[in-house]
């Protein structure tokens, strides 16, 4: 029996959408994009999935994606600042998380054991922006 390896699948092949090249004179971000969305889900980073995250592209699989490294840890940053990925991921609308029982409860784990973190305040300080966001998605009752 054969399976199929979803790590190996680029967002286009997800999508079913190709795509054509940006046009002359596109911002970075949206070459950026272009080229992440040919690249293997599996190969995407935190650096990527933000982009993506922030471009609102392909939302259940990046979601998905970024979920998984969150829940290897809460902090995932690559080269950015601890709980980047997470920040992101938080700032998409709220209507995916409504619509997205899976997503969400996978959230709200990912919320769990960033609480139980040694020293969260050395890498989360009470300012960051993460914070406030999580109390957002408490307020609309997404966690």
């Amino acid at each position: 029996m054969n399976t199929i390896d979803l790590g190996s699948l680029t967002l286009e092949d997800l999508d079913g959408e190709t795509r054509p090249e940006p046009p002359a004179g596109a911002s970075r971000e949206q070459q950026a994009v272009h080229t992440l969305r040919q690249t293997p889900i599996r190969a995407l980073g935190a650096e990527e999935l933000s982009v993506l995250l922030r471009q609102r592209e392909s939302l259940e699989s990046v979601v998905s994606w970024a979920l998984t490294l969150l829940e290897q840890d809460p902090l995932t940053a690559g080269d950015f600042l601890p709980g980047g990925l997470l920040v992101a991921l938080t700032d998409i609308p709220l209507e995916f998380w409504y619509g997205n029982a899976n997503s969400t409860a996978r959230l709200r784990i990912v919320t769990e054991n960033l609480s139980a973190q040694d020293d969260l305040a050395t890498y989360l300080p009470a300012d960051h922006e993460v914070w406030r966001q999580l109390e957002a998605l408490r307020k609309a009752e997404i966690l």
